[in-house]
């Protein structure tokens, strides 16, 4: 994540950023540039959840710009939403999973703090993946916990390691 700018809320949700830009506190955070190996987890990511649409009433998102509170916007490289689609411009309640998608340039302190904010959230499932490392990791009020794969349980329903790395 590149430098923060101080700005309001009001002020962020008038302007656009390439890429979308996050919003905490006052301050504007860039997000990292993907590159080739981020993008390609996350279009994999979107396949994976697309199979799970085909017997549940959810719907992946990728980079959606989401309200996690007052002054709180961040954008997950994937959500995935259940049940009705949100009928805001930017989504207020917590969707069933939030992805984010290690880049090269993230900084870990800052990566750890947007998981914390998801947790904070009450986002039931939140996932860390590290294309370039080939490693998975689910966080909670443990912390981040390495993973073999990436599950929903009540979906019946696990991305594993193995298969999302495959050919990278």
């Amino acid at each position: 994540m590149a430098a923060k700018t101080r700005i309001t809320e009001e002020q962020y949700l008038h302007s656009t950023f390439e890429p979308d830009a996050e919003f905490a506190r006052g301050e504007i955070a860039e997000r990292s540039n993907p590159d080739y190996l981020h993008s390609k987890i996350q279009g994999l990511l979107l396949i994976w959840f697309g199979r799970l649409m085909e017997r549940h009433r959810v719907q992946p998102c990728p980079e959606l710009r989401m309200h996690l509170g007052p002054g709180v916007y961040r954008v997950p490289d994937v959500a995935l939403i259940a049940g009705p689609e949100p009928e805001v411009r930017f989504p207020d309640t917590p969707p069933l999973v939030t992805v984010e998608i290690v880049s090269l340039d993230d900084r870990y302190p800052d990566v750890i703090e947007k998981l914390e904010e998801y947790r904070k959230w009450e986002v039931p499932h939140t996932w860390l993946v590290d294309p370039h490392k080939k490693r998975l990791g689910v966080y909670n009020e443990s912390g981040l916990q390495d993973v073999r794969s990436l599950a929903l349980p009540e979906y019946n329903f696990e991305i594993p390691a193995q298969a999302l790395f495959a050919g990278l």
